[in-house]
């Protein structure tokens, strides 16, 4: 007969009772309490019973425990990576020991996501400007409000050789140094060197006294029109004094000639 509120699960077995010690995990219920494979009662079975319990020892880990992330403990027992939060391979740079995830809450932003310039956001976690993409130190001049550098700022962001402060290369037609014009006229006489007939001297010009655009005027003036000479100099044409010497001698003698025929 049965014996109503006894303890002894099995009466045939001396070592089956509410007084034994657990032995866990054998598929017997030696103390009698219903449970073998559940060795700290969170209501999860050891893995070697079938259970998924990653560890029976305590009772705040199971797959139903919240994860504390970044403790090295896995306590939710998904097997996961407790580095990595955000499940994109990449363990979290604040947290981990040589991690590189800039941002383990956002799985689209680690060292192989391509950056995304002027957005504000450093998607490939390199901790470089994102509004210097040519990686010259130079922020992008400032023309949305997006928080690129107000002027001066790098009006060719795609150039690295080009930013303010930078060597102005003159006439290439590239503004090198973020001025807003290509050096194009070096003497500083207003005139671009496509104009200018010397552009590294500023004495000369189109239109100065004598010139008729960049060519000497062609009022010559002077004796017989022959006192002034015309002259090169400096790459322009230039109007100067010269003695018309040998033009006189010449006239003299026609001169002489006819009154030999008279």
């Amino acid at each position: 007969s049965t014996v109503v509120g006894g303890s002894d699960c099995d009466d045939l077995d001396p070592a089956i009772n509410s007084g034994i010690v657990e032995i866990w995990y054998d598929g017997i219920d030696q103390d009698c309490d219903g449970n073998d494979g559940d060795r700290d009662g969170d209501g999860f079975d050891h893995p070697s019973v079938g259970g998924d319990d990653c560890n029976d020892n305590a009772p705040d880990i199971n797959p139903s425990a919240p994860e504390i992330w970044y403790d090295g403990v896995d306590q939710n027992c998904d097997e996961r990576n407790d580095y990595d939060r955000d499940r994109d391979g990449h363990e979290s740079a604040e947290f981990a020991p040589g991690g590189t995830d800039c941002d383990d809450e956002n799985e689209r932003i680690n060292p192989d996501v391509p950056e995304t310039w002027y957005d504000g956001v450093d998607q490939n976690c390199d901790g470089l400007s994102d509004y210097d993409q040519d990686g010259d130190g130079h922020d992008r001049i400032n023309d949305d409000d997006a928080g690129e550098a107000d002027e001066p700022g790098d009006c060719d962001d795609l150039d690295p050789t080009v930013f303010p402060g930078a060597s102005e290369i003159p006439y290439d037609d590239i503004d090198q140094d973020c001025d807003g014009r290509d050096l194009n006229d070096v003497d500083g006489d207003g005139f671009k060197v496509d104009a200018d007939c010397d552009d590294e001297d500023p004495s000369i010009y189109p239109n100065m006294d004598g010139y008729d655009g960049c060519e000497p005027s062609t009022d010559r003036g002077g004796l017989l029109g022959l006192g002034a000479g015309i002259y090169k100099g400096g790459g322009c044409s230039q109007a100067g004094k010269k003695q018309g010497f040998g033009w006189v001698l010449f006239g003299l003698t026609l001169m002489g000639l006819r009154r030999r025929q008279a």
